[in-house]
């Protein structure tokens, strides 16, 4: 026989194969790579088909996929088809959103090779797959895979895939980022704009801690405060040393840093009062949340750092007696917070609001240089931005 009858012969095949295979599993990865060796196959491409074997003839956790299984390899067999066909459907039957019925569809996969071509088997595979999706909801979840080897190139590689509308929302800020970055360097092309904005996203991003309601709970720190504690206490109000009345909670504020909660006792150790402690110094959640939506992005000129990542700024530093309040605060990023010059001094100059209209501006450090605002692209998404569209102004 020749070579060309040889391969001709072990395309009709396929499924003889598969079990061969099956038969000779290895066990363990050194054991793999050796079979793979003797064969002169990629070990990655053997594991694959050895997964393709166990699909097709171990047995399944009910006994009709059992059944099912068994039915599909008899009448791949019976077809002759081919390895690359047998290794499709099994690919294409667990691309069904619903795996109670992998190995059903698998059987019916079979059965529609009998007479059709490699690609009309696959088109009519899709179809299939996109009638049945359309009715399954996928897995509301993401993966992701990463290499573990370095190509030839020294690179690696990860691939995401999850639902469309999780991954949109994932998108959405990556590509204007991307855009911004293709308009600063129209020489970069749209896969490096795009991969230096997901690095960025990265970077920024602060680890997630994995903490319930109930930990919160339990880990919140207290202090218990009695009359005792407190000169004159009644239950409504506490006296300073100056002889004026303060309500506990504001007298707790001034005294206390942002701990958690204050308890207080009457003289009679009955539970009065439950009071949260607040640094003035610190920008609140509300506050916080109030400055993202106001604007997006750092507000130092030329930075494109995102908001939810910085820290919140006194425009008139605390130690000069600026207020903690939205008018006196705005959202930038740890390096240009460091930067601004609190005590108008300075060589970097600093940032300060508008009276009139509210934006933030950096004033040089120059009287002589006129101010600079931030005009990223994404400060037109912000609150501000639309509150001044809406306004004419």
């Amino acid at each position: 026989m020749s070579l060309l009858g040889t391969i001709a012969s072990l395309a009709t095949r396929g499924m003889n194969l598969l079990e061969e295979l099956h038969s000779a599993r290895p066990t363990g990865r050194e054991a793999t790579t050796e079979l793979a060796e003797k064969l002169g196959v990629d070990p990655n491409r053997l594991k694959s088909l050895l997964r393709v074997a166990d699909h097709y003839l171990s047995p399944a956790e009910s006994a009709a996929d059992t059944q099912a299984r068994m039915e599909a390899t008899a009448l791949a067999r019976k077809y002759q088809l081919s390895l690359d066909k047998c290794v499709l459907i099994d690919k294409r039957s667990r691309q069904a959103n619903n795996e109670d019925i992998h190995d059903e569809l698998r059987l019916s996969f079979v059965e529609a090779a009998k007479n059709a071509t490699y690609e009309q088997l696959d088109t009519h595979m899709r179809h299939t797959l996109a009638e049945l999706n359309s009715e399954a909801e996928p897995p509301q979840h993401i993966r992701a895979r990463f290499s573990r080897k370095i190509d030839i190139q020294g690179m690696k590689h990860l691939h995401i895939t999850g639902p469309a509308q999780m991954l949109d929302n994932l998108i959405a800020p990556l590509t204007v980022r991307a855009a911004e970055i293709r308009k600063a360097h129209p020489e970069f092309t749209h896969d490096r704009c795009t991969g230096q904005a997901l690095t960025e996203r990265l970077q920024l991003a602060q680890p997630a801690t994995a903490v319930d309601k109930l930990d919160e709970m339990r880990y919140q720190p207290a202090i218990i405060i009695t009359a005792q504690d407190i000169a004159d206490y009644s239950p409504r109000y506490a006296t300073t040393t100056n002889g004026s009345a303060l309500p506990p909670e504001v007298f707790i504020n001034s005294l206390l840093a942002d701990t958690g909660w204050a308890v207080l006792y009457d003289e009679n150790n009955r539970l009065t009062g439950l009071f949260p402690i607040h640094n003035p110094r610190l920008a609140t959640q509300e506050q916080r949340i109030a400055m993202l939506i106001d604007n997006p992005i750092c507000s130092w000129p030329g930075c494109t750092r995102p908001a939810h990542s910085g820290q919140a700024h006194h425009l008139v530093a605390h130690k000069h007696g600026g207020a903690t309040s939205l008018e006196n605060m705005t959202m930038v990023c740890r390096e240009h917070n460091a930067l601004n010059d609190d005590d108008r001094q300075g060589i970097h100059g600093h940032l300060e609001r508008i009276p009139t209209s509210g934006y933030v501006q950096w004033r040089p450090p120059s009287k002589h240089e006129p101010p600079q605002f931030n005009t990223a692209f994404v400060t037109a998404m912000g609150g501000r931005s639309y509150a001044a569209y809406r306004s004419g102004s």
